[in-house]
């Protein structure tokens, strides 16, 4: 101790320790969550699971969200042309 007390040197390594772990906790788990590798497969999970529930939601979502979410954006006729479903129906979805 420097004699400082919650000012001290030690203390401030301490915060800057406990504060770097968090951050190395929470880049591992985004890390994690944004696995591209697994990405369709939580997309799909979630498009199965809202269709339950919800008759606006479609199995033809998952490859067009899939798209959007690695890709960004998208005009909304390119969004209709993957879903490969007709023009009225894509929009809805």
């Amino acid at each position: 101790m420097d004699g400082s007390g919650n000012l001290s040197e030690k203390r401030l390594w301490e915060w800057c320790e406990w504060f770097i772990s968090i951050v190395e906790d929470q880049v591992s788990f985004m890390s994690i969550m944004l696995n591209l590798d697994e990405m369709k497969m939580r997309i799909s999970a979630l498009i199965l699971f809202r269709s339950k529930f919800d008759k606006g939601i479609r199995m033809e979502a998952i490859v067009p969200l899939c798209h959007l979410f690695l890709a960004g954006s998208t005009p909304r006729r390119e969004f209709q042309q993957m879903t490969g479903l007709g023009e009225r129906t894509a929009r809805s979805l």
